[in-house]
């Protein structure tokens, strides 16, 4: 059970990590190539914002569902 749950971890930082590098890449291109519109730039940083929170919320699901006993959450499906 702990071992699914570390595991669980992990791919989620895993994910956020690439995340946040793209987004650091993305931005880094803002100030390459000027005359990007800031409603543009505000418009990308929610975007990724709410997929970073929603790899959040998902990790946080499975952590309950692994705490309940449900290790394999494939069979609900």
């Amino acid at each position: 059970m702990k071992k699914n749950k570390i595991g669980s971890i992990l791919v989620a930082v895993a994910i956020i990590g690439i995340v946040i590098g793209i987004i650091l890449i993305y931005f880094i291109g803002f100030e390459i190539i000027p005359g990007i519109p800031l409603g543009v730039r505000i418009v990308v940083a929610l975007i990724c914002a709410g997929f970073i929170y929603g790899v959040l919320h998902i990790l946080i699901e499975r952590i309950r569902e692994i705490q309940k006993g449900e290790d394999d959450d494939l069979s609900n499906y």
